[in-house]
């Protein structure tokens, strides 16, 4: 219960008790004052009717006549004359009526009416004594009048009362809400700072403690932002393009050709840069780096149309651009393009058409090669373009054995089994190697079909994406997993999340429509994993669908981390859950940059894990650098031998 009711209840149960009694006891002395007042009117009747008796001398037919001109005249139920011996002269006694007042109120309030007295004498001879007793009804019903106009008036004084205190609590706790705002952004990873200080002097004490402690998570936050980028630069970037490097380039490949990578392949160019003597010579050392320079940035904006995209110096005349996704046609085009912007790039340095050119060797590979054989293909594309006499680019097209089928055949095998759920759900495990409990299973989906036909995500994934039946078969295999979820149950689930399934312009609908149906009925969490680099590519797409997540209790989490940003403040943005980064590219850090990506995901609560984990002696080497959460092969092998 929050403090705001805590408090409203209290303070409203000590107002209505005392509001309840002074009601009670101004109702008692209304009682008290009708019934005095009764008492009075009796005795004066009494007293002055008395007078009158005596008067008569004794004459019973006069005092009959004076004692009926008074009841008459009055509200009494009972006027008696009695005579000293205590023999009845006369006597009136009035029918009692019910009072106009409900049956609840004459059973709980009593009306005692005492008789008054009086002596009746002519001169010094006593005649009798003359009882009074006044009738109570009207008193009820002026008792009654006055307890409604008391209830009225009490309850209008505890409402506006009520409303009073209801607006002052508001007021008072008011800088509550925001203490109470920013601690829920900090639970969240959320770090925000309170610039209005409460003056109550406790909550005062608070706000400066809460932001004093924000401010020093944001200050570790930044160093090892600057750190990070700082080290990243120095290791993976070329010093003078500002490019990545071949050490980057080698780290990022794995990911590249991946057989779960839903691109449909790519192209690589090998472009070496011949004449860099000569244009060193002419410009000298300063305008020989921004000629390079600029030579990146063609590079690089001839690149930025395809998604993950890397583009590296591999030594100091040499360049490798990889484009997935990019099919021949569009490759030989860039290359057109990198010529063009080459000569145009000479004449604005003032260099000679002979002076210097590029040879360029393209190859097409597909997404199930490996990384020695894209790299020997790759370079004897480039050794084919450099001896080439008539023109300067070569293209080397790889054949994919396994995507020969035509788009017609594929659409068929898609439709068919979207139609008849031809998808198994497959679930790769994530393993905390300090408890060795399951943190999370990944799914992913294959297609196999009545005919024993199967087919890998990797195999048919391209296809779906340029048929535009990606959200189909994504939200096919979430509802699936919402339905049915694996016998071998888990608390959390992830799963991956490509560009094209973000950007399709149905996905979000669809998916808050699955989240609506199904979100109250599942006891496990789901992590959505998009690749560092979409999300790089994508920042307020990605952005657009964390709240959609957020709202129905869903997290982001961030695959294939490989640090290319040259500022990691879009982590706090997005408040991933946790970084998958694959074994290599960890194990490849330095301590400094270790220690400052450490420092980044300690200060947001972000989980470290490592992917791709093959060996033991990975893992030996990965819990000196204290991460001890692990996928691949190794955390399949460890879950089996704990199961037996």
């Amino acid at each position: 219960m929050t403090l705001y009711k805590q408090m409203a209840i209290l303070i409203s149960v000590v107002l209505l008790i005392i509001l309840t009694s002074i009601m009670i006891l101004s109702f008692q002395n209304a009682n008290e004052a009708v019934q005095e007042n009764l008492y009075e009117d009796a005795k004066n009747t009494a007293s002055s009717l008395s007078l009158s008796l005596g008067t008569a001398v004794g004459d019973e037919s006069t005092m009959e006549t004076m004692i009926n001109a008074n009841f008459d005249s009055g509200h009494y139920i009972r006027i008696a004359l009695i005579d000293m011996e205590d023999k009845e002269i006369y006597e009136r006694i009035a029918e009692q009526s019910k009072p106009d007042v409900p049956e609840w109120f004459l059973t709980s309030v009593n009306i005692d009416v005492p008789s008054a007295t009086a002596q009746v004498s002519a001169g010094w001879n006593p005649l009798g004594i003359l009882y009074v007793q006044s009738d109570p009804s009207s008193a009820y019903v002026q008792l009654y009048k006055t307890f409604r106009d008391l209830l009225i008036s009490f309850s209008i004084i505890a409402f506006i009362s009520l409303l009073i205190l209801n607006f002052l609590l508001h007021i008072i706790l008011k800088p509550l809400k925001s203490v109470q705002s920013q601690a829920e952004a900090i639970l969240q990873n959320k770090f925000i700072m309170q610039d209005k200080i409460p003056f109550t002097t406790e909550f005062k004490d608070v706000v400066k403690g809460m932001n004093a402690m924000v401010k020093k998570v944001k200050e570790i936050f930044e160093k090892g932002n600057e750190a990070l980028a700082r080290n990243q630069e120095l290791m993976y970037n070329d010093p003078v393009t500002k490019l990545f490097n071949r050490r980057y380039l080698m780290l990022k490949l794995p990911d590249i050709l991946t057989l779960a990578n839903e691109r449909n392949g790519g192209m690589m160019f090998f472009v070496a840069f011949e004449g860099a003597d000569i244009v060193n010579q002419k410009l000298g050392r300063q305008k020989a780096d921004d000629f390079f320079k600029a030579l990146g940035d063609t590079f690089l904006a001839l690149s930025k149309k395809f998604d993950e995209h890397v583009v590296a110096r591999v030594n100091g005349t040499e360049f490798t651009l990889i484009l997935p996704n990019c099919d021949s046609d569009e490759g030989s085009e860039i290359a057109r393009h990198l010529n063009i912007s080459m000569r145009t790039l000479k004449e604005s340095y003032t260099l000679e058409p002979d002076d210097c050119h590029l040879s360029i060797g393209l190859y097409r590979y597909s997404n199930n090669q490996s990384i020695p054989t894209l790299m020997t293909k790759t370079d004897h594309a480039l050794a084919q373009a450099k001896i080439k006499d008539d023109d300067n680019t070569y293209l080397y097209d790889s054949d994919d054995d396994e995507n020969a089928m035509g788009k017609e055949q594929w659409r068929l095998i898609i439709e068919d089994a979207l139609r008849n759920d031809y998808f198994d759900l497959t679930f790769w495990p994530v393993l905390d190697t300090a408890s060795h409990q399951t943190n999370q299973k990944v799914l992913t989906f294959s297609i196999h079909d009545p005919a024993n036909n199967k087919y890998s995500y990797g195999s048919f994934i391209s296809q779906a994406i340029s048929l535009g039946r990606i959200t189909n078969m994504y939200l096919f295999a979430l509802e699936k997993l919402f339905k049915n979820p694996p016998i071998t149950y888990a608390k959390e689930y992830s799963i991956r999340l490509s560009s094209e399934f973000l950007r399709s312009p149905n996905t979000y609908n669809q998916l808050k429509k699955l989240f609506d149906i199904y979100t109250k009925h599942i006891d496990f969490s789901i992590t959505f994993e998009i690749s560092d680099s979409i999300i790089l590519q994508n920042l307020e797409l990605v952005r657009h669908f964390d709240v959609l997540f957020d709202t129905y209790g869903y997290k982001v989490g961030i695959n294939q981390f490989t640090g290319a940003s040259k500022d990691f403040n879009y982590l706090k943005d997005i408040r991933p859950h946790f970084i998958k980064a694959d074994v290599a590219f960890l194990l490849d850090q330095t301590s400094e940059s270790m220690n400052a990506l450490q420092l980044m995901t300690d200060s947001l609560g972000i989980e470290l894990i490592a992917t791709g984990v093959r060996e033991q002696n990975q893992l030996d080497k990965l819990l000196k650098m204290n991460i001890k959460t692990i996928q691949g092969m190794l955390a399949e092998t460890l879950m089996k031998d704990n199961t037996e």
